[in-house]
């Protein structure tokens, strides 16, 4: 099953969420420019909202951290 999920910008500097085949997540980009040093943690906006629509039955959303090593 296939399903859409809609996003709406907030900020003129939003990236829309995006995903390449195979991936089971969306990949979410922020709109600032921060150092978050080891073990710190920080709210960043992504200038973007999920549309105000249902998911479809069986599916569900939540973000988490993801760890980018430079």
């Amino acid at each position: 099953m296939i399903t859409t999920l809609k996003f709406e910008r907030m900020s003129p500097e939003a990236v829309l969420p995006s995903a390449k085949e195979g991936d089971v997540g969306l990949d979410l980009s922020s709109i600032v420019h921060m150092l978050i040093q080891p073990g710190g943690t920080e709210r960043i906006s992504t200038g973007v909202r999920q549309a105000a629509a249902p998911l479809a039955a069986g599916f569900g959303a939540r973000n988490h951290p993801s760890f980018l090593k430079i």
